[in-house]
């Protein structure tokens, strides 16, 4: 299992983003390198234990020639696995149950809305009447107007650079590249 599959299958389990979770892994391991480094030890009762160890200095050889090397002290990390994560693996004790996936009722109770979304909501005024809701709904707020015009204003850049049969051409320098000159009528295919 890669980075990749252990983030998704986290993701599965916790209810929360790939995003999300691939934040949660990575500042875990950040945290455990960090407190290593200093020399402190990192437990997580039943899984184990991540420590720094000291290798004292020795006598090496090299492996091509035979001659001996002198190979300085250094620190290396270090995990011992914990007794319930040894259990497992070997086949004395059962994997624990999954948690169910909740509902998608449930989660989206827990989904957050995006702050830009519900000030635009709260910037557009209810009135009663058909004709008023349609307008109140075309009002944007300023903030969010200036990107709807970009939008508005890319879309009908990207229009003009199609072709005649509909397809759309890129812009390169200036000149539009990908469309196709017409033939002259006595033309022939190479």
């Amino acid at each position: 299992m890669n980075r990749t599959e252990l983030v998704k299958s986290v993701a599965e389990q916790s209810n929360l983003t790939v995003k999300e979770t691939g934040v949660v892994i990575d500042s875990l391991i950040d945290t455990v390198e960090r407190q290593v480094k200093k020399g402190e030890r990192v437990t997580i009762p039943g899984f184990g234990t991540w420590e720094r160890r000291r290798k004292s200095a020795r006598t090496g050889r090299n492996p091509q020639t035979g001659e001996p090397l002198k190979i300085k002290a250094y620190n290396a990390p270090a995990f011992r696995p914990g007794q319930t994560f040894k259990d497992i693996v070997a086949g004395r004790v059962k994997m624990p149950v999954v948690p169910k996936k909740r509902s998608t009722a449930a989660r989206a109770a827990v989904v957050r809305k995006a702050p830009g979304r519900v000030a635009a909501k709260a910037a557009v005024p209810k009135r009663a009447g058909a004709a008023t809701r349609a307008g109140a709904a075309t009002k944007v707020p300023k903030r969010a107007s200036s990107r709807a015009g970009s939008t508005v204003r890319a879309v009908s850049s990207a229009q003009s650079l199609k072709g005649a049969r509909g397809g759309a051409a890129k812009k390169t320098g200036g000149k539009a590249v990908g469309k196709k000159e017409p033939r002259a009528s006595g033309a022939r295919k190479r």
